[in-house]
């Protein structure tokens, strides 16, 4: 994390490079501003759009996260499942996507890293059942299948800067065929407006 590589780095003379994850904002934000005073560290970004709040910092590159569409091809048949994905850590709100496969009466497909901790015992663990199962970490091979398979992906970041970035950026064919939250609320629960939908979701 950026509160953690900023400090090292004044500490050194060792060129460094940080590649940006999270939006600039907030207290990352001001971390990064740091930076200036340090030629040492170089930034990397993950698009240059998320340069704007902080253009002048010293960016090297920008590298995008690449995703190889022809391994990702669109399946007009797939299966009633939903899946979600990522760390076991509250911000990623994988215990909202296990409320909402409960209340739509929909299996889901639960992958993610090591089955421990806080979040894991407390919000994850108690509510998975037959039909709602933790499958384990998805190999990047498998990925195709896995997504490829399910009716909706399943995307409830607490972040919403960043939810609305997975909205934006996530394609899974040529024609764009994008499922969020709001989409899904629209089909569970009728003709509603996206801000209404996500207010639902992260009530």
């Amino acid at each position: 994390p950026v509160r953690r590589a900023v400090p090292l780095a004044r500490v050194s003379r060792v060129p460094t490079v940080i590649t940006l994850h999270d939006p600039i904002a907030g207290f990352g934000r001001w971390m990064l501003q740091q930076t200036r005073a340090l030629p040492q560290v170089h930034l990397v970004s993950l698009s240059h759009a998320q340069r704007r709040p902080a253009p002048r910092l010293n960016f090297a590159a920008t590298v995008y996260n690449g995703v190889d569409l022809a391994r990702f091809r669109f399946q007009p048949r797939p299966g009633r499942h939903l899946v979600a994905a990522g760390r076991f850590v509250p911000d990623k709100g994988l215990d909202i996507a296990l409320r909402v496969a409960r209340r739509a009466r929909r299996p889901l497909r639960l992958a993610g890293g090591l089955a421990e901790g806080k979040y894991w015992d407390r919000r994850l663990a108690p509510r998975l059942d037959r039909e709602r199962r933790y499958v384990g970490m998805v190999r990047y091979t498998d990925m195709p299948r896995f997504y490829g398979a399910a009716s909706v992906l399943l995307n409830p970041l607490r972040w919403y800067p960043m939810t609305r970035a997975a909205i934006d950026t996530v394609t899974v064919n040529d024609g764009d065929h994008l499922w969020d939250l709001a989409r899904l609320a629209w089909a569970l629960r009728g003709d509603f407006t996206p801000k209404e939908a996500l207010d639902r979701m992260f009530a």
